[in-house]
């Protein structure tokens, strides 16, 4: 085989770059997510209780954004409550927004003035729901803002809701700070993937540098890398094909949920470029060592592969 893949390499090159091609260009429209309770089979106690919560109250409300907003003194003064209730007033407005949930939204009735009469001397509040509303969504400088929605917090709507959130203006001194499902899975992706392509090319660079010193050749290191790039590729098109869309999902007995785990593409390049780069300078040494045996580049890869 190798013996004619030498008597045609253009015409091999290409058709192996077109088919590894092909098979990862799906990764272009990879969806990372996180795991939840509904990769448990439907028969399992605890996911036939979220089930039925999901069912009653919607998957938004279980797992609600949650909004801290911090005061540099106490949040309950005047002016804080007045900035915090024109901020949730604004959340409210958000599309997908279904519920606010804070210590200036315990009364619809209840005006802006009202509020800040009211916490003006949180002791003598009487009300037993505001009082456990007060005690707790508000404590010191800090306020609990509970914003649910009709979205799954792995959804694109709920990360588009997040940075709509993240956007509204809290006003006065006040800071915000969104977190909860939807925006801890969008920061980490963010984080994630905002590191990892240094970190590949680091690894890269140091693994072409390290094939450079060992075969005294610029171009086999180049074609390693590229071609173990290629495979990685090809392997990512294939999670994407198998996993998120769920392609052979009958076969292989799984129900896909959609996406792909954050994780998985980091550590899938992480064990395969390490094991494939291992492989490619076991097969390059052994072809070396037949080239200097025999002298003839054709048969040396012939035998290197071979043996």
């Amino acid at each position: 085989i190798s013996q004619e893949v030498v008597r045609r390499p253009l015409l091999v090159f290409l058709s192996v770059l077109l088919f590894l091609g092909v098979l990862g260009a799906p990764f272009l429209r990879v969806r990372l997510g996180a795991p939840d309770v509904t990769i448990l089979p439907p028969d399992v106690e605890s996911r036939r209780g979220f089930d039925l919560l999901r069912s009653a109250f919607g998957a938004g409300r279980i797992a609600p954004m949650l909004v801290v907003v911090e005061a540099p003194d106490n949040i309950l003064s005047r002016g804080h409550v007045g900035a915090l209730f024109d901020f949730t007033r604004g959340l409210q407005q958000l599309p997908g927004v279904a519920n606010v949930e804070s210590i200036v939204n315990l009364d619809a009735g209840m005006t802006k003035e009202q509020y800040q009469f009211l916490y003006a001397n949180p002791e003598a509040v009487t009300d037993p729901e505001v009082r456990a509303g007060l005690g707790l969504l508000a404590k010191g400088r800090a306020a609990l803002v509970s914003v649910a929605t009709g979205y799954n917090p792995s959804s694109e709507e709920a990360k588009a809701l997040v940075r709509a959130v993240r956007q509204v203006s809290v006003g006065g001194d006040l800071r915000s700070y969104t977190g909860g499902a939807a925006a801890e899975l969008m920061d980490v992706v963010d984080d994630l993937y905002t590191v990892f392509p240094r970190a590949l090319l680091l690894i890269v660079v140091t693994t072409y540098l390290a094939l450079l010193i060992q075969f005294r050749t610029p171009v086999l290191p180049a074609k390693a890398v590229l071609m173990d790039g290629l495979s990685i590729l090809a392997s990512y098109g294939a999670l994407v094909i198998i996993f998120q869309d769920g392609h052979l999902s009958s076969l292989l007995g799984f129900r896909p949920e959609g996406v792909v785990d954050t994780t998985v593409p980091i550590v899938m390049f992480c064990v395969l470029f390490g094991l494939s780069m291992d492989y490619e300078v076991f097969m390059l040494s052994r072809v070396k060592e037949e080239y200097d045996a025999c002298g003839d580049n054709a048969q040396a890869v012939a035998r290197g592969l071979e043996r």
